[in-house]
């Protein structure tokens, strides 16, 4: 295993434990009630990854193994630190937009709050400025995965055959965006699960936002609401799902082997993030919308 660092430059031989292991990744004591729910989380899914993903491989796969890479799949997704870091910058500019919002709806009916104001004009000329706790994001990302989960597993899949020369490129943010997001058309996000497999998983519906422990549970039971499809992949095809993936990764980019010619690629896009950024949009005279779009582009 060889990794490339976006933002050193550099590249260096390194292991499984060297560049997917996070100290203490799977505890978070100062959120939750049950500060190892990560760790058990992951443990329902990682003893069956490798089959799961033999299934695929060999096109024989049920809809059990489905869930398993779905289940793995969430925590990519929204439980690496890179994306946590991107989340809790997110959290806190949604938390000053309401902030400036509430102190334009004080001056606008004459209510007084003066520290209200004193912080809001403080934020405005960059005094301070509000910082959210990662692990607040961790925490809310893990109460939400087995939600994500399903939504992932209710999806169009289509796993992809490199048959190239090339192999599919990983990630410290491996879950990559195929294109930037836009509210017109469906999401697109592409995961290799190994040098010769990969995934892509088209975003057509959101998860049911009333699901419970004993809806869960029937769910689970349930086929998935997307089909599953096999493809196969080019050296111009995994040549642009790499570029995604370097692209989309926080720092580090990894392959199986060291190649120079890998190093080059790394280093055309290294200048390139995933960035979060905050929106708001009037709802009428007292009330506004926030949101945010996310944007693959120079960071650096």
């Amino acid at each position: 295993m060889h990794a490339f660092s976006k933002r050193r430059g550099n590249n260096f031989p390194s292991t499984p434990k060297g560049v997917c292991c996070e100290r203490d990744g799977d505890s978070n004591p100062n959120f939750l009630n049950s500060p190892e729910l990560l760790g058990t989380y992951r443990s329902i899914f990682e003893p069956h990854w490798n089959t799961a993903l033999e299934a695929l491989r060999d096109r024989k796969a049920s809809h059990q193994d489905k869930f398993v890479i779905s289940g793995y799949a969430a925590n990519l997704m929204t439980c690496t630190p890179g994306w946590r870091m991107s989340a809790a910058e997110n959290h806190a500019n949604l938390m000053t937009g309401y902030l400036r919002f509430q102190e334009r709806m004080h001056e606008k009916y004459g209510k007084v709050d003066a520290e209200l104001s004193a912080g809001v004009q403080a934020l405005e000329a960059g005094q301070i400025k509000l910082k959210t706790d990662p692990d607040y994001i961790k925490a809310a990302s893990t109460t939400r995965l087995m939600e994500t989960a399903l939504a992932i597993y209710d999806q169009e899949w289509i796993v992809l055959q490199n048959t190239s020369v090339l192999d599919f490129l990983t990630s410290d943010s491996p879950f990559a965006f195929v294109e930037e997001p836009s509210a017109s058309v469906p999401t697109i996000r592409f995961l290799p699960l190994t040098p010769k497999l990969g995934l892509l998983v088209t975003f057509m519906q959101m998860g049911d936002e009333s699901l419970n422990p004993e809806t869960i549970a029937k769910k689970i039971g349930e086929p998935p609401k997307g089909g599953l499809r096999f493809g196969r992949c080019d050296e111009q095809a995994v040549r642009r799902l790499n570029t995604q993936i370097v692209r989309c990764a926080d720092d580090l980019v990894i392959t199986a082997t060291h190649s120079n010619a890998i190093e080059r690629f790394t280093k055309r896009h290294a200048n390139f993030g995933v960035v979060i950024e905050y929106s708001e949009y009037p709802d009428g005279p007292d009330s506004i919308i926030q949101g945010f779009h996310v944007r693959i582009r120079p960071t650096r």
